[in-house]
């Protein structure tokens, strides 16, 4: 009973974290993509992986986008750092992967293009440390980690915080 209390007040300190933090991207001239780019670098700060994940201390931080339509994502994460680790965005267009090539992703974020692929895409990074992102309705409901929402015409998210520790990923509040 504890431990249930104390998790939901974790989820609601990370809610309250990322949100508050990140006012700004309800702001008029940032649009959807911008948003939607500043929580994934947000995520990728909160987020510690298993050393596995990484090769050495150089190597990037993946963002990778699964899907089409997510050129303007690319440029609004181009030339970040996030704990010391440059940002190396990877495009995966809908008939150029196969999911093997996904196991270098840190973040995957899946284009609601992905969609008729999402149970195979989902099962198969299901408990690799892959931080499993998208827009798709129901995301979390089919096992995806975080999903984002428009609410009020602000980009939101929910996540799940039981399936990202599954994948060994730690999400930490400073």
């Amino acid at each position: 009973m504890y431990a249930k209390g104390l998790r939901g007040f974790i989820n609601l300190l990370l809610v309250c974290v990322l949100t508050g933090s990140l006012s700004y991207a309800a702001v008029p001239f940032f649009n959807e993509y911008q948003a939607k780019a500043n929580y994934l670098l947000r995520f990728s700060e909160i987020m510690s992986w298993p050393s596995t994940a990484f090769n050495n201390a150089d190597t990037p931080i993946r963002i990778c986008l699964l899907g089409e339509s997510l050129n303007h994502f690319e440029a609004l994460l181009l030339d970040q750092r996030v704990k010391g680790r440059t940002i190396k965005v990877l495009h995966f267009l809908e008939t150029w992967y196969n999911l093997k090539e996904l196991d270098i992703c840190h973040i995957l974020f899946i284009s609601q293009s992905e969609q008729p692929l999402l149970s195979n895409i989902l099962a198969y990074t299901q408990h690799s440390p892959i931080l499993t992102v998208s827009e798709i309705e129901d995301f979390v409901l089919e096992g995806g980690m975080i999903q984002f929402y428009k609410r009020d015409n602000q980009v939101r998210f929910m996540l799940d915080p039981e399936t990202i520790e599954e994948a060994g990923i730690i999400i930490q509040i400073y």
